[in-house]
């Protein structure tokens, strides 16, 4: 019971900080002082986890309230 609710509690943390971390590494990719290499990098996981974030949120408001978006 109580690896079920940590596991379950880890799974909310994660996809609670995920938006946040997506914001912050497109904030590090402008920054000129970095390598190019990084730059590259942030800027491109920091794209995939707002587009992850983006749908995670579209497939709640469709189980949620099935006929708003249609």
């Amino acid at each position: 019971m109580l690896r079920r609710k940590l596991t379950t509690q880890f799974c909310t943390d994660i996809n609670c900080f995920r938006p946040g971390t997506g914001v912050v590494l497109l904030a590090v990719a402008s920054e000129r002082n970095r390598s190019r290499l990084t730059r590259h990098a942030c800027r491109y996981v920091g794209m995939l986890l707002a587009a992850v974030s983006y749908l995670v949120v579209m497939m709640f408001i469709r189980i949620k309230m099935p006929g708003y978006l249609s």
